[in-house]
């Protein structure tokens, strides 16, 4: 998945340096609950039935080379905005279009918003003189939680089916769209932003879902 970390520091930088200083907080929060959406469509297509038959990605050639440094290019530019990204679009892309196993599509893109996070770390270092007070506090207050809540969460998760984390998952974005829907003061920008992305994610999600390129000729 290089052509996916390469093209997510590109969109890294793109993200933090040329879009964060000119948009406005509002449209940044919309961005990541329209994504959240798609994700949630991602879940239910799989909760479906959805065809999941590989194990493995295709063959990398030119075609696919293109496909994953675009989703790195815009999940890292996604990224940049709202603190995550990549991980979201890259899982949509790797099941919906690729026909991957969540089982591994799950691991590849916690590992890409890794590295991600990591060059976001470098990249607020180098460029912007460093992480401030208030992050840094932040960082700080969330040590405990993830210290007790990552290991508590990885053992309910593991005595939870799969369907019923799905299902959790899809009511916790539910829950995202309509905390964005109440808390934010929407003008016509904001309302047209958001309409216009949330169908542009939705018909890409749907254009990959219906694509035969990666489904086995058996089908």
């Amino acid at each position: 998945m290089a052509s996916d970390s390469l093209g997510g520091i590109v969109g890294l930088l793109i993200g933090s340096v040329l879009l964060t200083p000119v948009l406005a907080p509002e449209i940044i929060r919309m961005l990541f609950t329209v994504m959240a959406v798609s994700l949630a469509f991602t879940l239910i297509c799989i909760s479906a039935g959805f065809r999941l038959n590989h194990i493995n990605m295709p063959e990398i050639n030119l075609r696919e080379t293109g496909i994953l440094l675009m989703i790195g290019v815009v999940g890292g530019t996604i990224s940049g905005l709202v603190g995550s990204g990549i991980d979201m679009i890259c899982f949509s892309v790797l099941v919906l279009l690729f026909r991957i196993s969540e089982s591994i599509a799950t691991p590849t893109s916690v590992i890409l918003m890794a590295i991600n996070s990591v060059f976001g770390v470098l990249l607020h270092i180098c460029y912007f003189d460093g992480i401030n007070a208030q992050v840094q506090a932040y960082w700080l207050a969330a040590v405990p939680i993830v210290v007790v809540g990552a290991p508590l969460g990885a053992y309910f998760c593991s005595r939870m089916r799969y369907l019923h984390i799905r299902y959790l998952l899809i009511a916790l974005i539910g829950l995202e769209l309509v905390t964005s829907l109440w808390l934010l003061d929407f003008d016509r920008t904001l309302i047209i932003f958001s309409i216009s992305m949330l169908v542009l994610f939705l018909t890409v999600m749907v254009s990959m879902s219906r694509a035969r390129y990666y489904v086995r000729s058996s089908e």
